[in-house]
């Protein structure tokens, strides 16, 4: 009997699937992502990659040529299973299953994008036309995965759910690889000092793209009314500038950031740079179901989020970190922390408890697996 052929479409950040592929045994994986260089990441496991160009926003010629690069690559591999990921690489691998009908389609919502972060006049249109095309396209998709229950609601609310759905929390973390005894015996101040170029005792840490709806600059307000107060903490960023969205920073805002927090670009060894981390910083307008805060947790740090969707279905309130309601509140409470060590360390024990038992990669890949031979059983 021959194995499962899974097709998995995903973006710019496709070498998170990674981890999936090497756990689910008894499938075929070809992978369609948006990024060129990492070829030899799957190379490495075996597995197809086969790039396509997209562009993340809305560029209807850009689009037509993505579909054409998927339609050609679902006739060419004859997939059982095309398993999406990403706003944009879902709404397009879904127009282009219509040209080839043999694959079953499962869509992971992993988000809304930055479609639903700005009330403009040409946003609203777009969501009408997003919303109208996703309800014609629930005809050629057999089930949509969901990562937090607020997507869901969204959804349902809009008549874009359809009636065959579930709820599987993030795409997991692999908790053997993130986890604090890799550093046994390690100086950590010696480390940050290292890393950072720190040398300070306090580290808060956000990890995220620069663009206005990841709350860079809520942030760095943040970092200089921490150091209005006191001089022992440095405020770190972590993330590419992100340039091609619509949500970028203008030369100001970038001046500004800069000027207030340690901004240290893309980085590789983000279990590292928590390891050295006292608090994760997240001040989103939206998530799906941020992956840092759960890596965060994972090494122990706790968090500070805003009361968004997939941030409050991580982060339990006064157990794991903080919810707020504004960067207002974020502020207080990150001084909270930052003045209670015990708090600090119960905290981040508890996260660590918390990513075993309900988000790790063995359980998300157990239930990913079971859901698609579930789907393959019942055809």
């Amino acid at each position: 009997m021959r194995n499962v052929k899974i097709l998995i479409i995903s973006g710019q950040d496709v070498e998170k699937r990674l981890p999936i592929i090497k756990i689910c045994r008894g499938f075929e994986f070809v992978v369609m992502g948006s990024s060129r260089n990492i070829k030899w990441m799957f190379d490495e496991l075996g597995v197809r990659y086969i790039y396509f160009r997209m562009v993340r926003k809305v560029a209807p010629i850009s689009h037509i040529l993505s579909v054409s690069q998927m339609v050609q690559a679902i006739k060419a591999e004859k997939p059982d299973i095309i398993q999406t990921y990403d706003t944009i690489p879902t709404f397009l691998a879904r127009i282009a299953w219509f040209f080839d009908r043999n694959a079953l389609v499962v869509s992971t919502v992993n988000g809304l994008g930055e479609l639903y972060t700005y009330d403009k006049k040409k946003y609203l249109l777009y969501r009408k036309v997003y919303e109208l095309a996703n309800r014609i396209l629930l005809l050629g998709t057999r089930m949509l995965i969901f990562q937090n229950h607020d997507d869901l609601s969204f959804f349902r609310q809009r008549g874009m759910a359809g009636r065959k759905y579930r709820v599987i929390p993030g795409s997991g973390i692999d908790t053997k690889y993130y986890e604090r005894s890799w550093y046994s015996g390690q100086d950590r101040e010696k480390m940050r000092k290292s890393l950072l170029g720190s040398e300070k005792p306090f580290v808060i840490t956000m990890i995220g793209r620069v663009v206005k709806s990841k709350g860079v600059i809520p942030f760095a307000r943040m970092a200089e009314n921490i150091a209005a107060s006191r001089d022992d903490v440095e405020a770190v960023l972590v993330g590419p500038d992100d340039k091609d969205s619509a949500d970028r920073l203008n030369d100001y805002e970038m001046g500004y950031f800069r000027d207030k927090v340690k901004w240290l670009g893309e980085r590789k060894d983000i279990r590292d740079i928590l390891y050295v981390s006292d608090i994760c910083i997240l001040l989103s307008a939206r998530e799906g179901m941020p992956r840092v805060v759960m890596e965060a947790a994972a090494m122990e740090v706790p968090s500070v989020v805003l009361d968004v969707p997939g941030c409050r279905e991580i982060v339990i309130d006064g157990r794991t970190g903080f919810v707020v309601e504004d960067e207002h509140q974020a502020l207080g409470r990150v001084l909270e922390l930052l003045g209670n060590k015990e708090m600090l360390y119960a905290f981040g024990t508890e996260a660590r408890r918390r990513m075993e038992q309900v988000f790790s990669l063995d359980a998300i890949a157990q239930d990913m697996a079971a859901l698609w031979q579930n789907i393959i059983r019942k055809e």
